[in-house]
């Protein structure tokens, strides 16, 4: 679990960093209008759970800490939200995407070293996760792991 919640926080910074909107302004509009973004409030309930879920399957094996999961999953959404402004200050495509990957590294390597009994783990699921070239399903022109093209 922790690998693949160390690559959804990755993969989630990365998407809503390179956003052409602020997704905060989006939330702020759905929650005014919450019926006519019904779905969007049910997607992101689906992806609050799925990040519960990997943190109480990272709990349930001994490798995370004890917490409540719901509220936790909530915060580490909240904080890949929130890490996404720091990529709108660039005007240069490139140094922006440089600085998406940077800091969807660096919000998973805090989100999941946070929960780990064993927070010296982490370079080891950095490591696998760097297995994974989750940036090219979202950069346009990146080459893929599987083609190289």
């Amino acid at each position: 679990p922790a690998v693949k919640l160390y690559r959804l926080l990755r993969f989630d910074t990365l998407q809503l960093a390179l956003s052409p909107i602020d997704f905060n302004e989006i939330q702020r509009i759905a929650h005014n209008q919450r019926a006519e973004f019904h779905q969007f409030w049910t997607d992101y309930e689906r992806l609050r759970n799925w990040v519960a879920d990997l943190i109480a399957a990272g709990v349930a094996e001994g490798k995370f800490i004890e917490c409540d999961q719901q509220e936790t999953a909530g915060l580490l959404l909240n904080f890949d939200e929130g890490a996404q402004k720091r990529t709108r200050l660039h005007t240069d495509e490139g140094d922006r995407v440089a600085e998406a990957i940077r800091v969807a590294e660096q919000v998973a390597v805090i989100a999941v070293r946070g929960l780990l009994k064993r927070p010296s783990e982490i370079a080891r699921i950095s490591g696998q996760a760097a297995q994974f070239d989750d940036a090219a399903m979202i950069i346009p022109g990146r080459p893929t792991p599987r083609t190289g093209r």
